[in-house]
């Protein structure tokens, strides 16, 4: 590999993902400390990222893991930059000055190995250069008040652990921290409503289409079920119940049970939950009033809940989906 192929191979495997910046997030809450410099290296130490002194351009030097690294290397440093901007956005985090530090994205390389001469040099890959405040510290509010994953959308849905979530679903989430987060608690239940609403629904969807023959569902029953589901008319209550109904037909549904490891009493529980964000959200109801007031205490617990809420339905649905795969 010479020079030229080695730089367009680190330029093309520098890549941010959206979970590369929820993870940066965790680190630096977890493991915070005001000098942002001092956080970085923790976190490419923490995740064996650390840049390599130099890549060894030379037939004798495997230079491919080198390549690897520092594309690696890179790619989370911007992570980095990225969380630390997001945390001060979302006031987490509070610059205490003005003072700018320039995380570089500079690579080194060198021809040069033991006894023999060559070439040193190193590339500038400016394009990835990113600044972030060089000291920052935590934000009065979050030291004792305000549950971390509840100040950061990010944080947040990665307590979830679901790879299939629906992007509906997702955003919904993602707009009640937001509304929480800015105290604004009935917007926030209104978002959380149309997370629970969209999880029932696919829930519903999945199960339909398990064990499509059996004679205690028939299909004109299924087709009843999924119009409901589907119809922008249907009321969110119907839908849910609709779904708790038909999972409560063990005998239709009995291997979706042992492997999701969640019976029709399981999500009656989550019923019960749902139907508490329901009847909190109804407040957006002109001369409409909760069974009891949306306290800041109130939704924050209801939206720590759905985590576990929200995991319980995926998860019968995931195996559903493999059941009539």
């Amino acid at each position: 590999m010479n020079e030229r192929e080695a730089c367009q191979a680190i330029q093309s495997r520098i890549n941010v993902t959206r979970q590369d910046v929820v993870l940066a997030k965790a680190h630096i809450l977890t493991n915070f400390q005001k000098s942002t410099e001092g956080m970085l290296a923790k976190l490419l130490r923490d995740l064996h990222a650390q840049r390599p002194d130099k890549i060894v351009l030379h037939p004798s030097v495997e230079t491919e893991p080198l390549v690897a690294q520092a594309a690696k290397a890179i790619a989370y440093q911007l992570a980095f930059g990225e969380a630390v901007w997001g945390l001060i956005g979302a006031g987490i985090l509070i610059p205490t000055g003005t003072t700018l530090t320039r995380i570089d994205a500079n690579i080194e390389w060198t021809t040069v190995v033991p006894g023999s001469g060559g070439t040193s040099s190193g590339w500038r890959f400016e394009e990835h250069d990113i600044r972030v405040p060089t000291e920052v510290r935590l934000a009065p509010s979050m030291k004792n008040r305000l549950p971390q994953p509840l100040s950061d959308p990010d944080l947040y849905l990665s307590d979830f652990q679901i790879d299939d979530l629906h992007a509906d679903v997702e955003d919904a989430l993602r707009q009640a921290v937001l509304c929480f987060r800015h105290e604004l608690y009935v917007p926030c239940l209104a978002m959380l409503a149309k997370a629970s609403e969209g999880a029932w629904v696919e829930l519903g969807l999945s199960l339909l289409k398990v064990n499509p023959s059996h004679s205690g569902l028939k299909e004109e029953k299924r087709n009843k079920i999924r119009e409901i589901l589907e119809s922008q008319y249907s009321s969110t209550l119907r839908k849910m119940e609709e779904v708790a109904q038909l999972y409560e037909k063990q005998e239709v549904f009995e291997g979706v049970s042992r492997r999701s490891g969640y019976n029709h009493r399981h999500l009656r529980e989550v019923l019960n939950w749902s139907n508490v964000v329901r009847d909190s959200r109804n407040a957006v109801h002109y001369g409409a009033d909760p069974a009891t007031q949306n306290t800041y205490e109130k939704v924050a617990a209801l939206l720590l809940g759905t985590v576990p809420n929200i995991k319980i339905i995926y998860s019968i649905r995931q195996a559903a989906e493999e059941l009539s795969a």
